[in-house]
């Protein structure tokens, strides 16, 4: 008798508690932003990233070897490095919070990578600087965004931490353009 008890009071205090969160407003705000969709956006922003850093990556190995001064040559390793770098950090935090990423370029970002290649001499290496700026532009505004978005702690500071290197990139390029050209 006291074991259908206790299982009557462990039943009527699971359905009182779930009745009062349906009935709660600030309980329902809760339930309307399932984990599943905060997790779903911040996995969006993760694997963007990721994929736009892929792309950056591809774009700088392929120009390495078109553009015609030195110094383009070393920016395009530079940003090579620094988007591996960042990619890295990108994997790591994906797989602490189980997040699958693409494994190579869309077909769009495959043929984004040979946009320019009718371009040559000043007015390729100008092609590329314009597009890595442009680039670095969108990111920012890309990771500000993700940054102030994000539901997960860790996936926020991701981006908020990056934001100051991405800049750094962003000028660095800006000051190459006007020396170069």
């Amino acid at each position: 008798m006291k074991q259908c008890n206790y299982s009557g009071l462990f039943c009527l205090s699971v359905i009182s508690f779930f009745m009062a969160c349906h009935n709660n407003p600030e309980a329902g705000e809760a339930i309307e932003n399932r984990p599943e969709r905060v997790i779903q956006q911040d996995s969006q922003f993760v694997v963007d990233a990721y994929s736009e850093g892929l792309l950056e990556i591809e774009i700088s190995d392929h120009v390495k070897n078109m553009v015609n001064r030195t110094e383009l040559r070393d920016i395009a390793e530079m940003m090579m490095i620094a988007h591996e770098v960042l990619n890295e950090r990108l994997k790591n935090l994906a797989a602490s919070k189980h997040v699958a990423l693409p494994e190579g370029l869309t077909e769009h970002q495959s043929e984004e990578i040979f946009k320019n290649d009718t371009k040559s001499g000043s007015e390729f290496d100008k092609a590329f600087l314009d597009k890595l700026i442009i680039d670095h532009k969108n990111t920012i505004d890309f990771f500000k965004r993700a940054s102030k978005e994000a539901k997960d702690k860790d996936v926020r500071h991701f981006f908020t931490a990056a934001l100051p290197e991405i800049n750094a990139h962003l000028d660095w390029i800006k000051g190459a353009r006007d020396s170069i050209l």
